[in-house]
């Protein structure tokens, strides 16, 4: 099997954590641009994915009584605007406005000279 070359030869891998593992020369964070990992770098990246998709589904879940809440108080403001028929059930108003759509409510446009 054929193995594939880095796109750049100015690449290096980065040497601490504060590095940002882009290539200086062409700006790629690429997987040509790296080694094939070893068995313990691919477990710790399947340890960090988990972790990271713990804190995700954390933060999802902590979310999300926020989110039906505003949900719940969306609906009710629907419901009210219903109720006082300035919407139909599509959300769209019932009223028909003061004036012609082409018309500006700033009155008509200037002469151009």
């Amino acid at each position: 099997m054929q193995q594939d070359h880095a796109v750049c030869h100015a690449y290096e891998p980065p040497t601490t954590a504060e590095d940002s593992g882009l290539c200086a020369r062409c700006g790629m964070f690429d997987h040509r641009h790296q080694a094939n990992p070893t068995d313990e770098q691919r477990e710790q990246m399947l340890r960090d994915v988990a972790e990271t998709y713990a804190a995700f589904d954390r933060f999802i879940r902590a979310l999300r009584p926020q989110i039906q809440e505003a949900a719940r108080a969306f609906q009710e403001i629907g419901q009210q605007l219903r109720a006082a028929g300035l919407i139909d059930a599509d959300g769209n108003p019932t009223a028909r406005p003061d004036r012609p759509a082409w018309q500006s409510p700033y009155g008509p446009p200037r002469r151009r000279h």
